[in-house]
C-alpha cells in the first residue's frame, strides 16, 4: 500500500483561465489576449493587472456565495486520470491536497471531483503541505508549485516528490525533486510501486 498526495490546481484543474477572466472583469479589459499559459507564478502584475483588480478577483473567489473552485475547467486528461485513480484507490490511500481559500473550498473541490466522476475523494485543504505530507506519511506527492514541493521534501524526506512540468515553474530545479511532464505517466509509474 502507498500513500499518494496530489495537488489540484495546476495539476488537475486549470485555475488560470477563470482567474484571468476575473481579473479582466475587474480591470475592465483583458490583458492576456490571446490567452497564454503564464510563464511565471505571480503573473498578474507582469501582465499589468492593477492591485485593485487582483484584490477584487480574490474577494470574489473567497466570497461565501462563491462557486469559483467548483466551476474550474479540468485539464484534458481528467477522464483518464479519474479512471486510473478509481483503480488505484483499491489498496492505496489517495489524498488531494490543496491550498484553496474561501468559505467552502473543501466542499467545492469535492463537488468538482464528483462532476468528473470521482466520488468520495479525500480532499484536504492546507497551506502547509509539508506538515500534511509528514502527518499522512506520504510516499509520493505531485504538485506544480516548487515551494510546495520543497516544503514536502523538507517535512517528509522519505516521500518521492515530483514537480509537474508547467510553464510557470520552468526556472526551478532541485537535486531531489523530479520533474515530470505528464501526470498520467507519473501515475502509471506508480501502479507497479503502489499496487
Amino acid at each position: 500500500m502507498s500513500r499518494i498526495g496530489i495537488d489540484v490546481d495546476g495539476v488537475l484543474a486549470d485555475f488560470n483561465v477563470n482567474y484571468n477572466a476575473l481579473m479582466a472583469k475587474y480591470e475592465g479589459k483583458d490583458l492576456n489576449v490571446p490567452y497564454v499559459e503564464p510563464a511565471e507564478w505571480s503573473y498578474e502584475k507582469a501582465l499589468g493587472y492593477s492591485k485593485d483588480a487582483i484584490n477584487k478577483a480574490w474577494d470574489e473567489i473567497n466570497a461565501p456565495e462563491s462557486s469559483f473552485w467548483a466551476t474550474l475547467p479540468a485539464y484534458p486528461e481528467i477522464h483518464t486520470f479519474v479512471k486510473m485513480i478509481k483503480e488505484m484507490r483499491e489498496g492505496n490511500d489517495v489524498y488531494f491536497i490543496t491550498t484553496r481559500t474561501g468559505a467552502t473550498p473543501k466542499q467545492q473541490t469535492e463537488r468538482w471531483f464528483e462532476y468528473y466522476g470521482l466520488y468520495g475523494a479525500t480532499v484536504l485543504v492546507s497551506k502547509h503541505k509539508g506538515e500534511v505530507a509528514a502527518g499522512l506519511e506520504l510516499d509520493h506527492m505531485i504538485d506544480d508549485k516548487p515551494e510546495n514541493c520543497v516544503n514536502v521534501l523538507q517535512s517528509r524526506p522519505q516521500c518521492e516528490v515530483v514537480l509537474l512540468d508547467r510553464p510557470w515553474n520552468q526556472t526551478f530545479s532541485h537535486l531531489y525533486i523530479k520533474r515530470e511532464v505528464s501526470l498520467l505517466k507519473w501515475l502509471d509509474s506508480l501502479v507497479g510501486v503502489a499496487v
